[in-house]
């Protein structure tokens, strides 16, 4: 398993990627949005590897993109009860906001909660 990346426009954001056995099995995609704000983007793991840290390792390197020192958000599905806790090991915590992305599925807007992860010069 390894991680590979791929930045088109370095400074705005970064694809990175899973591969096993020549096939992605997982991504993720760190931007910083044309407010300044830096975003997790999306981070998925195919169902058929999950639990093998995958997801972890994809984060790290998400976050590790972003650097220590910077804030970091995101947003979750508030159905997602795996993904919530999955990003509060990581150090995530609810900001009290909703999402903001219109994400609908089948016509159903999901609703999103926002997570953020303070940098570390923030949390000190």
């Amino acid at each position: 398993m390894r991680i590979e990346g791929h930045a088109a426009k370095p400074e705005g954001g970064c694809d990175f990627v899973a591969v096993r056995a020549a096939e992605i099995v997982g991504f993720t995609a760190p931007f910083v949005e044309s407010s300044g704000r830096r975003r997790v983007g999306a981070l998925y793991v195919l169902p058929t590897v999950q639990g093998w840290g995958l997801g972890h390792r994809l984060l790290e390197r998400n976050l590790a993109w972003h650097r220590e020192d910077r804030d970091v958000y995101l947003t979750v599905a508030a159905y997602n009860e795996r993904a919530k806790q999955f990003y509060a090991r990581h150090g995530f915590v609810f900001t009290g906001q909703q999402g903001e992305d219109e994400l609908a599925i089948d016509g159903v807007v999901m609703p999103e909660l926002e997570m953020v992860r303070w940098g570390i010069a923030a949390a000190g």
